[in-house]
């Protein structure tokens, strides 16, 4: 997943100035008005997708958001000044996540949102082996497998040769690892060629693959593990 981060912060801070412009404009008199609740409530709306879109679920902050949801639902409005305290709540989260990207912390968050797409991928592969789709699955696997390579790669600064594939990648990191640049060991690399090779099989030659369903499994545990090792 690539973000746009000078986007993501304008975005962020278009949504601080708008909350600091209704706090401003509504200080010390709580929500007056139907207009009121609307321009708040659209507000959180947009701030909430724009997190969402930024943030890994399980992510500290969009926890901290659904507890100030939960807060507001059992304090229902009341006109007074305790909307806004709410309000403020969220406000602040968004401050927040607006410092992770002018701090430049997003790196680990971009992380975190490709393992969590990964391990995604890794769970459909394993819900098609369970339906004994053994092409599907190891294909699948594969890909999640090419993806993290990439990264791994891009992450490193090292460069493939030709289009990227699973072997691109991991000669590209054979070849790192021998200028004394170890991005993961050798006994790794010599089990992604492999499962390299079955996702090759699948892929270009499915009527006469012949993988086992235990073999397939092996296949799809064994990235996870290597995913594990090398994040």
């Amino acid at each position: 997943m690539t973000l746009d981060l000078d986007a993501v912060g304008e975005r962020l801070a278009e949504l601080v100035e708008q909350a600091e412009s209704m706090n401003a404009s509504s200080a010390g008199i709580g929500f007056e008005s139907c207009h009121d609740h609307r321009r708040a409530a659209a507000w959180i709306g947009l701030a909430e997708t724009a997190l969402k879109s930024l943030l890994p679920s399980g992510h500290p902050l969009l926890l901290q958001w659904q507890s100030i949801q939960a807060l507001a639902h059992e304090n229902p409005s009341s006109g007074g000044q305790s909307n806004w305290a709410i309000f403020d709540q969220f406000c602040g989260v968004v401050d927040a996540a607006l410092a992770l990207v002018r701090t430049n912390r997003l790196s680990s968050i971009v992380d975190e949102i490709r393992l969590e797409t990964v391990g995604e991928v890794l769970e459909q592969a394993e819900e098609l082996l369970a339906a004994n789709q053994l092409v599907a699955a190891t294909v699948l696997a594969g890909g999640a497998l090419e993806t993290h390579l990439r990264h791994l790669c891009l992450r490193n600064q090292v460069t493939w040769n030709g289009a990227g594939s699973i072997s691109a990648y991991s000669d590209a990191i054979a070849r790192a690892r021998k200028r004394g640049i170890l991005i993961y060991s050798k006994t790794d690399g010599k089990q992604v060629t492999s499962w390299g090779g079955i996702r090759n099989d699948a892929a270009h030659d499915p009527t006469r693959y012949d993988r086992t369903k235990d073999e397939v499994r092996l296949m799809i545990e064994g990235i996870r593990q290597f995913l594990a090792r090398n994040p």
